[in-house]
């Protein structure tokens, strides 16, 4: 910011500030009993002034508070409306991916029922196919039996043949003993003994034929018992994969339920959250015209509370003392102090002027809140506590007497809020005051005023939700004709 010289300032406005004491104090030169009536009538008038400025700054506070809620809330709707419609371009997706879902799910029932029904097909089939596996091993087994009486028949016939060969000998052996006698019977043992070996050599055939197939036979019944069992252990394996199927079939059906019922709460939760952005974007257009008019109405009542506070800055300029005019008095006779401590300071090179008007505010890193220094600040925090410490006790109402450059930098504030910053911002907020830029409405006013005094009133906010209703008085400091800042005396209203 551009540093406002005034060639003058410095004596002139030395002369401006001792000219509006003289008229506090003792009044115009030439007022007689007279006027005394007028006097109070404007005493009445400043008092009422002072009370209107009160009220419309308590308004002005409360407009200020209610304007910062109403447009939160308008930005917290439109964060809403924003994440409503997150919700519903999310939900749309839902719904999309659940009547995909619901095809599929409607096509995987179908082929599951389809393929229900060929299984059911094979595994009759597969039942055929095992009943007749069994009925093989079962004819196999009976095969096995008729081999097995051939066998034993066969074993009897060549037992027969072999003791009628004997007894055909020996039938031969009598004959020949009888001599021609026994020629004939001779001749009938000796065919008895040759169809002996006939049927001996036949049975024996029999039985060599016979016996490598009833080996071939029994490994066969055993192959078809393997045969069978594992028939049946398929069956019951294919009794299994039906029941699978038809628990497959069964959960495929449920699914489908479910994601039918998804699809119409999707569809329901669409409706109610197209219902519900409709109607938060009406109250979104409500509050951001509630917070229009807000700030439109903190406008004139800012304009007003101006207007209120030349009002009282007037009265108290016409000399007519007030509640306020002691203030008023400290606030320039501080004004001077610092004025004169600063003037002294350049004159024994204590300071260099770029110094003392430097606008370079360097952050203290890690202050919370914010910190600042400049080429001026370890100055100030040297000269001014012995001037703005005393005003302390000056009045009862006074809260704090402090110095501010042109744009609301405090430098050095009263000792007792000017303590080392801790991890509490909270704290830091309310006990360490110097060193920061308080660069609202009556802080900024505060340091770029150039009239003599300039009286503010306005609502501190103490914390918690408190409010105290405060009066600021100020007056510029001038040195060496520049506009240095001004001395603030706050008290309460």
């Amino acid at each position: 910011m551009s540093t406002h010289v005034d060639p003058r300032m410095g004596r002139a406005g030395a002369t401006r500030r001792a000219r509006w004491l003289e008229r506090g104090r003792f009044g115009p030169a030439r007022r007689h009993s007279d006027d005394a009536a007028l006097d109070h009538t404007l005493s009445q008038f400043a008092e009422l002034s002072g009370r209107v400025g009160i009220e419309v700054a308590d308004i002005s506070g409360n407009v200020d508070a209610l304007s910062s809620v109403v447009r939160e809330q308008a930005q917290l709707s439109l964060q809403l409306s924003a994440a409503a419609e997150e919700i519903a371009a999310g939900n749309h997706q839902v719904e999309a991916a659940v009547t995909q879902a619901h095809a599929a799910t409607r096509v995987a029932h179908e082929e599951a029922t389809g393929s229900r029904q060929t299984v059911e097909v094979s595994l009759a089939q597969l039942g055929d196919f095992v009943d007749w596996v069994g009925q093989i091993s079962d004819q196999f087994s009976v095969v096995a039996d008729a081999l097995a009486g051939i066998t034993s028949a066969a074993g009897q016939i060549d037992r027969i043949a072999q003791q009628t060969h004997i007894l055909a000998l020996n039938a031969r052996i009598e004959a020949a003993r009888s001599g021609a006698a026994g020629r004939g019977f001779q001749v009938i043992a000796d065919s008895v003994r040759d169809l002996a070996d006939e049927t001996i050599t036949a049975a024996q055939q029999i039985d060599a034929t016979v016996r490598p197939l009833t080996g071939q036979i029994g490994e066969l019944t055993d192959r078809g018992r393997q045969a069978k069992a594992q028939a049946e252990t398929m069956r019951a394996s294919t009794e299994s994969i039906s029941a699978m199927i038809d628990a497959v079939t069964g959960a495929l059906a449920s699914a489908d339920d479910q994601v039918a019922e998804i699809k119409d709460a999707a569809a329901a939760i669409r409706a109610e959250v197209d219902g519900f952005l409709s109607s938060l974007s009406t109250l979104s257009g409500g509050l951001e015209q509630s917070s229009g008019e807000l700030n439109s109405a903190r406008e004139r009542v800012a304009n007003l509370l101006s207007l209120s506070e030349k009002l009282v800055s007037t009265s108290a300029r016409t000399g007519v003392r007030t509640t306020d005019s002691p203030l008023i008095e400290a606030a320039l006779e501080g004004a001077a102090m610092v004025a004169a401590v600063f003037t002294a300071a350049l004159d024994h090179g204590e300071i260099t002027v770029d110094d003392l008007f430097d606008e370079n505010y360097r952050l203290i890193e890690g202050s919370n809140p914010a910190q600042h220094l400049t080429r001026f600040t370890t100055f100030t925090d040297r000269v001014l506590p012995a001037i703005q410490e005393p005003f302390a006790d000056r009045d009862p109402r006074i809260a704090f007497a402090i110095s501010t450059d042109r744009n609301g930098y405090i430098p050095t504030h009263m000792l007792r809020v000017s303590k080392p910053q801790g991890p509490d911002p909270v704290w830091n907020a309310a006990n360490c005051r110097n060193r920061r830029i308080f660069n609202d409405r009556t802080g900024l006013l505060c340091g770029q005023n150039t009239e003599p005094f300039v009286l503010q009133t306005y609502r501190r906010d103490m914390g918690g939700g408190r409010f105290v209703m405060m009066k600021d008085v100020s007056a510029p400091i001038w040195v060496r004709g520049r506009h240095w800042g001004g001395f603030r005396i706050g008290y309460t209203a």
